[in-house]
Parts: structure tokens; C-alpha cells; sequence
């Protein structure tokens, strides 16, 4: 049986949570205080992996509504809308295990103006499903594309290499030509074209092209914009906004457009919803503390270096002593303007 672990993002939809420095936030202490008044998670455990979907290798992310009571409690959760990456059935694999899981958290209840404990209805949490060894499947079967995906996940740089991905970009060039393409297939391809054309050493502007063509196929490939300014995508979706903003975002940054870079990695961060201490977020951290220390946005410059050293020291990297400094002023400066 495979290996698998779970990400759980807990979006508390019905909070109006706004950013100092823009609406696609992570970093707590960044935000603006949370309404007193609303329901606030104390308590919130992960899900088991429904066994029949591990098997399967089928992933997936679930929305669901639910009433927070005056004790605290979640009552009537329901499933309002669900991805999975499967084309062979319709049926949600994880619907019995999402609604089990809210029925554990706990939350400190909403409240009057005078204090007194309330129910809360239209609290909603997004939880995603997600198998390890499996961040760069995109969910998309076909022979076409898994002929495409053989050529395109090569490690070494030989010359059979360079012309495994000289092929794919040929195949995928074929496959975009087709009608009746649909927008998620075409970002996906534009993609794995933008990671053939990195891996062979192409230049920056072309690679650049290729992902921005792929983010204006995903890009617009969401359910709905919640009050936070979180979009809820499908699994296909989430991770193109991952992969292709990482690789974007090092593009940015080699470009000094931070604020290109910023808007990007916000998203990426969003979009994993909560697990990034991966080592591959390491220097993407990094670039996002260079690049909001340039535009002066002190309290994410700061919590990025802070979340990139986290990330050194769970993967025994060694962190430059030469940023203490930066982080340091960065840190001042964000208390500075509390």
C-alpha cells in the first residue's frame, strides 16, 4: 500500500479576514485580527485516507458547509462541492471521511455584542487530500499525455535526454493544435512544455512564455473567490498554480520584478494550502523575503525568511548567517508599524 500523508487547509469562509499587505495571505501574524465575534478553530485534527481512493491513487479536495453551536460544535456538516482526480467515477470517494473529520473540531463559539455564546450557520473548510510521491501528478489520464509525461520526467542530461525532451516538446506542440481541447488540458500541456524547455537550458522569455500561456488557462479554472480572497480550485488546478508559480516565480526573481514575484508566491502558498515546508520552498522563501524586503512589506519579508529557515533546519540545509540582519531589520521595521 502506498505511503500517504494528508494537507488539510482549513479556510474558515464565513471569517472576513483581511491582509495588512494584500488579500492572498498566509502567514498569521501578517493578518489583521480575526473578528472576535465569529467562530474561531481550537481544534482541528486530519482525516482518515479513504482506503478504496489510496488504492486507487485518487486525490482530491472537498468544501464543506456546516453550523458551529454555542458550545462550540460542529452540527449538519454536508459536502457542497468536491474535486478528485479520477475520470472513471462520478462517485466521491471522500465525502464519509471529510464529514467525519469536522464532526471532531472544536471551535470557540460565535458571540453577541455583550459576549454571549452563539450558533454559528455557513462555516466552511476546504480539505485537501493528497498522496506523498504524488505532487506531480496532475490528474490527467491519457495515453497521449502519459506518453508526453515519460519523455518529460528525466533527471539526467545526456543526449538521449535532450532529445526525449526535444520529442515531448513536439508531441505537446501536436496535442495543443487539436480542437476541442479543453482549458485545464491546455494548461497542463503548457506546462509540461515550460519544464521541457527549462530542463534543456532555453531561454528565460521562452520558458516565460509558455507558463504564462498555462496560467491563462488555470488561471480563470476556479468554483468561487471566498471573503479572504482564497480561490477554491480543483486538484488539477491547485498544483499548476504550485508548480508553474514556483517556476515562475524563480523567472521574477532573476528579472528583480519582485513585485511580480510577491503576487505569485502568495498564490503558490495559497494554493498548497498550508504545506510548504517542503525542502523545494526553500529558495522560494528566500525569494519572497528578498523580494517583499524590497518593496517594503516588512511583515512578509520577515515571516518568509522565518518560514525558509524553518525549512532548513527540518532538512539540514544551512541557512546564510549574512540574512540575520536583513531579517532582523525586516523584523524591526514590521514592529515599527504596528
Amino acid at each position: 500500500m502506498r505511503t500517504c500523508y494528508l494537507t488539510c487547509l482549513f479556510i474558515c469562509l464565513s471569517f472576513n479576514i483581511s491582509s495588512h499587505e494584500g488579500k492572498h495571505f498566509q502567514f498569521k501574524e501578517c493578518k489583521a485580527e480575526v473578528d472576535p465575534l465569529k467562530p474561531i478553530p481550537i481544534k482541528q485534527v486530519p482525516p482518515m485516507y479513504p482506503r478504496k481512493a489510496l488504492e486507487k491513487a485518487i486525490e482530491s479536495n472537498v468544501l464543506l458547509e456546516f453550523t458551529v453551536n454555542e458550545e462550540g460544535r460542529v452540527e449538519d456538516p454536508e459536502v457542497i462541492w468536491f474535486d478528485q482526480t479520477s475520470s472513471k467515477s462520478n462517485k466521491n470517494l471522500f465525502s464519509r471521511s471529510a464529514i467525519n473529520n469536522v464532526k471532531k473540531f472544536k471551535y470557540n463559539p460565535g458571540k453577541t455584542a455583550s459576549g454571549e455564546p452563539i450558533s454559528t450557520e455557513g462555516v466552511k473548510v476546504i480539505i485537501a487530500y493528497r498522496i506523498q510521491g504524488f505532487e506531480d501528478n496532475l490528474g490527467i489520464d491519457s495515453f497521449a499525455m502519459n506518453k508526453i509525461l515519460e519523455k518529460v520526467k528525466v533527471t539526467d542530461m545526456s543526449p538521449q535526454t535532450m532529445e526525449k525532451l526535444e520529442s515531448a516538446i513536439e508531441d505537446i506542440d501536436l496535442e495543443l493544435s487539436r480542437e476541442g481541447l479543453s482549458n485545464i488540458k491546455k494548461a497542463v500541456f503548457w506546462y509540461l512544455k515550460a519544464t521541457s524547455l527549462f530542463k534543456l537550458n532555453r531561454p528565460s522569455q521562452e520558458i516565460k512564455a509558455s507558463l504564462l500561456k498555462s496560467k491563462s488557462y488555470y488561471g480563470n479554472d476556479y468554483v468561487d473567490t471566498l471573503k479572504d480572497g482564497i480561490q477554491i480550485r480543483g486538484v488539477t488546478s491547485s498544483k499548476l498554480q504550485t508548480f508553474g508559480g514556483l517556476l515562475l516565480s524563480q523567472i521574477y526573481y532573476e528579472e528583480e520584478d519582485w513585485k511580480s514575484l510577491e503576487h505569485e508566491m502568495l498564490e503558490v502558498t495559497n494554493s498548497q494550502f498550508g504545506n510548504t515546508l517542503k525542502k523545494r520552498f526553500y529558495a522560494p522563501y528566500m525569494q519572497l523575503g528578498v523580494a517583499s524586503y524590497s518593496l517594503g512589506n516588512w511583515c512578509t519579508s520577515f515571516s518568509s525568511f522565518e518560514r525558509a529557515r524553518k525549512i532548513a533546519k527540518i532538512h539540514k540545509l544551512k541557512f546564510p548567517a549574512t540574512f540575520d540582519s536583513v531579517i532582523e531589520y525586516a523584523k524591526s521595521q514590521m514592529e515599527t508599524v504596528k
